[in-house]
């Protein structure tokens, strides 16, 4: 029974082996034929399709892809191997880069990054990790263009929320601390900051919030005011008008007393 398992085992591998064409990465070319498909060309025979399952060597070291082909179009998986181990994982459709996309870390075998194709165009939620697995990026896309973006500190706690239109930043953005408290938040519409903000400014007499608002030319414009965020108590309070202060502007002291009045035309203190 022994001799029996033995030697199916290694008709198998045989059979394995045989399946699978050898050749040298010296003896191709990957050709883009344009918006992303890509066509596998055997040098040698220029005029022949490759077709099958290949491994695509690289001399002598331990590298190699293990690809499908039909006719000539990559079709299937496409398999990096780096130090026999692997190291990018795709999939291709008629060509085109379709479907699940993966990469890992050589020495640990955890997700680099993951992410969707869809006819050689990024789709839905794009993800890049940490060597130590906590995500470092997220991107989110729709044909091929990017309509948000949020990046995490080392902890995997939110950084930073941006999001996207036409390639331009458009909607609301925010930023947060390590510890999860909110150091802003920002509206652009295509690409210029517009309508409301508010910050969190840190100092050495105490942190502070910033509110205030943007006009469609991005300067400041409006109500502005600052409270202090412990206590919310007003620091100071006033107008823009264009990006210049207009009008009276006060400050207070974090006891809540009047530290300074103030008097603005145009931005030139009256």
């Amino acid at each position: 029974m022994k001799k029996i398992t033995l030697l199916l085992g290694l008709m198998l591998s045989g059979l394995t082996m045989t399946a699978q064409t050898k050749i040298d990465f010296t003896d191709i070319n990957i050709v883009n034929l344009g918006d992303g498909q890509r066509y596998v060309k055997d040098v040698k025979s220029p005029n022949k399709s490759l077709n099958g399952k290949m491994r695509i060597i690289n001399g002598v070291t331990e590298q190699y892809i293990d690809v499908d082909l039909k006719d000539g179009l990559l079709n299937g998986k496409w398999e990096y191997y780096d130090k026999n181990k692997l190291k990018e994982s795709l999939n291709f459709k008629n060509g085109y880069m379709d479907g699940k996309q993966e990469a890992y870390f050589v020495a640990t075998g955890k997700a680099e990054y993951e992410g969707n194709m869809k006819m050689g165009k990024k789709h839905g939620e794009w993800i890049y990790f940490s060597s130590n697995g906590n995500k470092r990026e997220m991107e989110v896309y729709a044909d091929d263009s990017m309509t948000k973006r949020v990046t995490y500190y080392t902890s995997g706690q939110v950084e930073q929320e941006r999001n996207f239109k036409q390639g331009k930043e458009d909607g609301v953005s925010k930023a947060f601390t390590n510890e999860g408290k909110m150091k802003y938040e920002r509206t652009f519409v295509n690409g210029k900051q517009i309508g409301k903000e508010r910050s969190l400014i840190s100092s050495n007499i105490g942190d502070y919030f910033i509110t205030c608002n943007y006009n469609d030319k991005g300067n400041k414009d409006g109500d502005y005011t600052e409270e202090w965020a412990d206590s919310k108590k007003l620091k100071a309070k006033g107008k823009y008008l264009n990006g210049q202060k207009d009008g009276k502007w006060t400050e207070w002291t974090s006891r809540g007393e009047v530290k300074k009045e103030e008097t603005y035309k145009n931005g030139v203190r009256e």
